[in-house]
């Protein structure tokens, strides 16, 4: 009982000090960080090195010179083979041709209305790719 009436009188000074007191606040306020939603530009560089720091790091596959050379000349015939297609569905009224590699033969001829020019891709795991090209995308004056 005797602790009870303590807590009140304690209690009672608190409430009363508290309560004399002025109350300030201000208003709630938000400045953003990020420069993309207004913060301050030079903010920038900060945000992007922390972002850089917690993404995950990529392991790059490793090829030698002579794997890199093998992809530059791959990708260099593959251009030539495209471009010599392309020269042909220019420059013929019907084209048509097929052309044979290791993984897979690409087939190109002209739709039976004539409008349009269908390559097939066959690969050698049984997957196709076609691909309808309009005859007036090629450039052709008909």
């Amino acid at each position: 009982m005797h602790n009870l009436l303590a807590i009140k009188i304690w209690f009672g000074v608190i409430v009363s000090i508290l309560g004399g007191a002025p109350l300030l606040a201000a208003e709630l306020s938000y400045r953003p960080v990020n420069p993309s939603f207004g913060g301050n530009p030079l903010n920038g560089s900060q945000l992007l090195g922390i972002a850089n720091i917690h993404k995950p790091k990529v392991e790059r596959e490793v090829r030698s010179e002579a794997e890199y050379f093998q992809d530059q000349i791959q990708r260099r015939i593959l251009s030539t083979i495209s471009a010599a297609i392309i020269d042909d569905l220019r420059d013929s009224e019907t084209p048509e041709g097929t052309y044979a590699f290791d993984d897979f033969t690409l087939n190109y001829a002209t739709s039976s209305d004539g409008t349009n020019v269908n390559v097939t891709i066959a690969e050698t795991n049984g997957a196709t790719t076609t691909i309808v090209i309009p005859r007036s995308a090629l450039g052709n004056s008909e």
